[in-house]
């Protein structure tokens, strides 16, 4: 069996099992938040763990008590960017809490939807670290039944986002026997200083607000709002309109200023849970 072995601990998050297990089980209970019913998307983090905890928790904790056979998990790239959409032709994944398998049939479900740019790229995931934070949060609060497929968007734009939420929708239409939870990995402002930071993620918030796709979208590419790994939640949005789903909360708004002492650097997060 072929395995993305985990890189980054030790760099974002903790390397020593126990301390891990204990970071990712006191993260979402410290930061539990009023559940919705049976979420069928969150958006998490995709950053160091010591700056993101309160973001972390208050999206994991949406997961407890639920169970999923399949979550599937929308990764920004932060190297060069690529057309197309990227999926892992490996068998497993893990981290120092263990191994979870990827979801092989799903992976191909997904590949057949588009023979040209969804493609197995086993070189961006072996790179990317945003696929492999958000695993402690599901190995430990979902268990390692719950099968994985990671999947890295090349870049954020109309035809890419409309193409993966169609292929998630065919995902869901030939998979009934299956619940599926999807995660987009996401950050807001990034390097900003703190008043800056605050004003541009409420401006975030306000516009994400309307659920209007177009906007939302010619927003972000002229920059009034931000958020690195948006193609991940513009997808989702596409695949919700058509799945008439509109039960989507923002439970949190939260920057790494909590953490660190420079308030002129600062990293913004949102926690979002959306109702199936």
């Amino acid at each position: 069996m072929s395995s993305r072995e985990y890189l980054y601990a030790g760099i974002y998050y903790p390397n020593e099992k126990e301390v891990l297990s204990k970071y990712v089980n006191d993260s979402v209970s410290l930061y539990k938040n009023k559940k919705v019913n049976y979420p069928f998307a969150i958006v998490a983090p995709t950053t160091d763990y010591s700056s993101a905890r309160r973001a972390f928790g208050m999206s994991y904790s949406q997961l407890l008590d639920e169970k999923y056979d399949t979550a599937i998990i929308i990764s920004p790239i932060h190297k060069i960017a690529f057309d197309g959409i990227a999926l892992a032709d490996f068998d497993s994944y893990t981290t120092p809490l263990g191994s979870s398998l990827v979801d092989r049939e799903a992976n191909e479900i997904i590949v057949s939807c588009d023979k040209e740019f969804i493609t197995y790229n086993n070189d961006y995931h072996s790179r990317e670290h945003s696929v492999e934070l958000q695993l402690p949060f599901i190995q430990s609060i979902l268990g390692f039944n719950t099968k994985i497929v990671p999947i890295i968007m090349g870049k954020t734009n109309t035809k890419f986002t409309i193409m993966l939420a169609k292929a998630l929708s065919t995902l869901l239409s030939k998979s009934e026997d299956k619940k599926i939870l999807i995660v987009v990995a996401m950050n807001l402002s990034t390097g900003v200083p703190l008043p800056k930071l605050v004003e541009k993620d409420n401006k975030f918030v306000e516009v994400f607000s309307k659920l209007n796709i177009d906007h939302f979208s010619e927003q972000l590419s002229i920059g009034t709002i931000e958020a690195f790994g948006s193609g991940g939640l513009i997808a989702v949005l596409r695949l919700i309109n058509d799945l008439s789903l509109d039960k989507i909360k923002i439970l949190d708004l939260s920057n790494s200023s909590v953490f660190g002492e420079d308030n002129n650097k600062v990293n913004g997060y949102v926690s979002i849970a959306i109702d199936r």
